[in-house]
């Protein structure tokens, strides 16, 4: 049996249709966005359809956390439970309860590629101990409980006494179903080797094999972008569209390859970003069962622009090469043919480096308004860490010219607030008794303690504060005078400022903490000093 996709013109019409079953997967919104740029390239429309036919699996508040990432990321849906359109309802459980599937379960039925099946759960696993390798299908549903094996009167007897059942799919003898893959070309399957599916399960909610063929003929849907993991199911859907509807109304599949763990060795994981320490998830994630925690994107400080640029080139690559993107730019070049058919690498630091370059691209297109999401995001940050905040700091320290001289250093929104506990440790003032700092005294010498002791006396008598060129020529000059290097006072001069080795230019510092309190700063670290020396 040789099933192409259609080839009818019809518009563009794409839906995502996640399980509410918890928080969204990196993969799972790379699904999304290509969907949403397949879309909009080429003036369809995006759906958000809920499977939610898994009631056992089904966690509160997974919808709506889909509806945050997506105002979050600008991925906007056009209809959707909460934007319905002509296809309402868009949540399975709702469709099943206006009867949708019905007539479709029916016709199956009376085709006869739809059959009773009466086993009980118990049953099925006895048939596993006895077959390991068991499948309920081709090769043993003549030896099991279904009304294949039965006469119609017992069938319709065990029906009408109210027998539990499920209506599995009969999978045809001895064929090839040839499956067209806009990304990955023809793939071939054989029957013999498949199962049974359940369409009707014993609740008579209809499992996701059956439901999302009938949702998509009904919605209309072009094209169906998935992962690679649903091409074992494809040629049931593929049967299940023959028998229903017809090859011709068939949308164009698109399998898209995995996303990998870091080191290329399988599927990432959420447990690999927890063991390793990135987020998977766009937004946080806090199950309402389990209150296990996810970190998401967002809260680790990413900007949405640079997450969906990340992401849409894990698996796509623009014609022009480029890689940092604008939204529009990246649904004007998307095509189906630039999608990669091999599985990217997750790589962190690659996504911070997108970040780092949006960060510096937003305070060249708009720095006031960079500035303000800094600061936003950075103040509602430290009020959950009430030991890291003081208003009246943060209003010192978040000025657009400190946010824009930083930005250079910084790969996360976090890194800024990172670099306000440096200068405003509220709580956990700068140790000038630990190791590292113990160490750096050991190379000490008596001339350069005098020379840090003049730098503090400079710096109190200076007038022009607010000038760092001014700052610099005066402590270059003493250094000279000295024969010191910079290497040789610098490190005992920043980590008396921030209690940091490395880093920042010593002048910017000073110029930020401002004269007084850089003055009590090196005053205090030369105290220390002087215990030692």
């Amino acid at each position: 049996m040789n099933i192409n996709c259609s080839k009818l013109h019809r518009p563009v019409r794409v839906r995502f249709a996640p399980s509410p079953t918890g928080g969204l997967h990196i993969g799972g919104f790379r699904t999304l966005l290509f969907n949403y740029l397949f879309a909009k390239k080429n003036n369809g429309t995006l759906i958000l359809r809920i499977e939610d036919t898994d009631s056992l699996r089904f966690v509160a508040g997974a919808e709506a956390y889909i509806e945050e990432v997506s105002q979050w990321s600008g991925v906007i849906f056009d209809e959707s439970p909460q934007k319905e359109g002509a296809y309402a309802p868009y949540r399975q459980s709702e469709r099943k309860e206006k009867g949708i599937y019905q007539a479709y379960i029916k016709k199956l039925l009376d085709s006869g590629v739809a059959y009773y099946a009466f086993d009980t759960s118990e049953e099925l696993a006895d048939q596993r101990k006895i077959m390991p390798n068991f499948q309920y299908g081709i090769h043993t549903r003549d030896a099991l409980k279904n009304s294949l094996s039965m006469l119609p009167t017992e069938v319709e007897t065990r029906i009408a006494r109210g027998d539990k059942f499920v209506i599995r799919f009969k999978m045809p003898a001895d064929e090839t179903i040839l499956l067209h893959d806009a990304l990955r070309g023809p793939i071939s399957f054989q029957t013999n080797q498949l199962d049974d599916k359940v369409l009707i399960k014993n609740d008579g909610m209809p499992t996701y094999h059956f439901a999302v063929v009938v949702d998509d003929y009904e919605m209309d849907i072009s094209h169906v972008f998935r992962g690679e993991e649903w091409l074992p199911s494809a040629p049931l859907h593929v049967l299940l569209w023959k028998e229903l509807f017809g090859s011709d109304y068939m949308p164009q599949w698109i399998h898209l390859p995995l996303i990998l763990k870091t080191d290329g060795k399988g599927k990432l994981s959420k447990r690999d970003a927890q063991k390793q320490g990135f987020p998977i998830y766009p937004i946080d994630w806090i199950d309402p069962n389990t209150q296990e925690f996810t970190k998401g994107f967002k809260e680790t400080g990413f900007l949405p622009e640079a997450f969906i640029n990340f992401l849409a080139l894990l698996g796509w690559t623009p014609p022009h090469q480029k890689e940092i993107l604008p939204l529009n730019t990246m649904i004007d070049n998307f095509s189906i043919a630039h999608i990669h058919k091999t599985s990217a690498k997750f790589d962190f630091e690659k996504a911070k480096w997108f970040n780092h370059e949006w960060m510096k691209k937003k305070c060249v297109d708009d720095a006031q308004l960079f500035t303000e999401v800094v600061y936003l995001y950075c103040t509602n940050r430290a009020k959950k860490q009430a030991d890291t905040y003081n208003q009246d700091h943060f209003e010192m320290f978040f000025k657009p010219s400190i946010i824009i001289s930083l930005v250079g250093n910084c790969y996360v929104l976090d890194d800024f607030l990172k670099y306000y506990q440096l200068f405003y440790p509220v709580n956990s003032p700068i140790s000038y008794s630990n190791v590292e700092f113990t160490k750096l005294l050991q190379q000490l010498s008596t001339i350069s303690y005098k020379v840090l002791t003049e730098i503090y006396d400079s710096l109190s008598g200076q007038q022009n504060f607010d000038d760092s060129q001014f700052l610099e020529d005066a402590i270059n000059k003493l250094l000279l005078s000295h024969q010191i290097k910079h290497k040789d006072i610098f490190p005992f001069l920043r980590f008396s400022l921030i209690g940091q080795l490395h880093g920042l230019n010593i002048f910017w510092i000073v110029k930020i903490l401002g004269k007084e309190e850089s003055c009590n700063r090196i005053k205090n670290a030369l105290g220390s000093i002087k215990k030692i020396v």
